[in-house]
């Protein structure tokens, strides 16, 4: 499952930046995905300090709410919500450059 503006921005960053060997791949990968609509987090509306948080991964966060699933995302945003008492489930990743996979 993923979120119709994860999936966009995917595909964007895909037709810019990747060889047919990506492309490839992305597209048995998208033949098995269920794509969602975004929605808008509702908790995170309570967590102060996230004005720089871009409508992109708050789009996707409000689909891990909704859909009751588990995200990717960074540790800061994790750590900020869970200190104002709304813990986000989510897993934690560096990030990685996609390059020669």
């Amino acid at each position: 499952m993923a979120a119709a503006t994860a999936v966009s921005r995917f595909e964007s960053l895909l037709a810019a930046h990747g060889g047919p060997r990506e492309r490839a791949r992305w597209a048995g990968l998208r033949a098995a995905l269920r794509v969602v609509p975004d929605a808008p987090p509702a908790d995170l509306g309570r967590v102060a300090g996230l004005q720089g948080l871009q409508p992109h991964h708050a789009a996707v966060l409000g689909v891990a709410e909704r859909e009751r699933a588990l995200t990717l995302t960074f540790a800061r945003l994790l750590a900020l919500a869970a200190a104002q008492g709304v813990p986000l489930p989510a897993h934690v990743h560096r990030s990685h450059y996609l390059t020669g996979l």
